[in-house]
């Protein structure tokens, strides 16, 4: 199967992601022993999505009755503020139609029962499985916040539509699901930076911003080496995610 195996060494799984993070010059401190490998983009790939200019503060306007104009105003507000998380989201989709292209372009049963049962295999679904998670929880917040990116919702259902092809392939892998989830008060749990759920396990702390291991690991090596801080929107005014302040 000497195709299949040039596919997994494009798609190549990286073992010390740690290390790779801190090559940025930038404190990196990891606050867990959990380590989850994380996914580099085939040729260069990664370099295709770039970040530039500096991201503008939140100013929903609440305190203002409603009206077309100050609902523009706070849509364009989103488009800028989150704009990053879209940039993240296409990033995935990327890495997700490459990996199902590869599992659903397998004809032969045989070799498709080799590659699942291999240990490369294993571990690439198991990474995927993490992408899958990350995009599950930033879904969540977008959700939460009830906001509007343009071409986001696109976004998700591609991810929804691609998972689903994958789904077959993970019958006998166990995949524990963690449910997103937000903090009810400020200050009352630690918060990751780019996807903004509670970090329960696996936490780095980057100039002094919390994330999700995998999280900050998807984002360093598939979109740059530039980490964002997100902000929740009812918070925007504290400049800290709640909870983000790391023990």
């Amino acid at each position: 199967m000497p195709d299949i195996s040039e596919s997994f060494d494009n798609l190549k799984l990286e073992d010390n992601i740690e290390e790779r993070s801190l090559e940025i010059g930038k404190a990196l401190q990891k606050e867990d022993a959990i380590s989850i490998n994380s996914i580099e983009f085939m040729n260069g790939a990664s370099n295709a999505l770039t970040r530039s200019g500096s991201v503008p503060s939140l100013d929903l306007k609440s305190f203002l009755p409603s009206n077309t104009e100050d609902e523009q105003i706070i849509d364009t507000t989103h488009q800028s503020e989150y704009w990053e998380w879209k940039q993240y989201m296409e990033s995935c989709v990327l890495l997700l139609q490459i990996a199902a292209n590869i599992f659903t372009n397998i004809n032969s049963e045989l070799i498709l029962h080799e590659v699942l049962n291999s240990a490369q295999g294993y571990n690439f679904l198991c990474n995927l499985a993490e992408v899958a998670a990350v995009c599950r929880r930033v879904n969540f917040s977008y959700k939460e916040m009830d906001i509007n990116i343009i071409g986001f919702d696109e976004l998700l259902m591609d991810i929804d539509r691609i998972w689903a092809e994958m789904e077959p392939f993970y019958a006998n892998i166990p995949i524990v699901t963690e449910l997103p989830a937000w903090p009810l008060h400020q200050g009352e749990a630690i918060c990751c930076s780019l996807c903004l759920t509670v970090i329960t396990s696996g936490r780095v702390i980057y100039n002094e911003n919390n994330y999700h291991v995998t999280c900050a690991n998807l984002w360093l090596n598939c979109v740059n080496s530039n980490l964002p801080v997100m902000r929740h929107p009812v918070y925007s005014h504290s400049n800290t995610c709640p909870g983000n302040n790391h023990i």
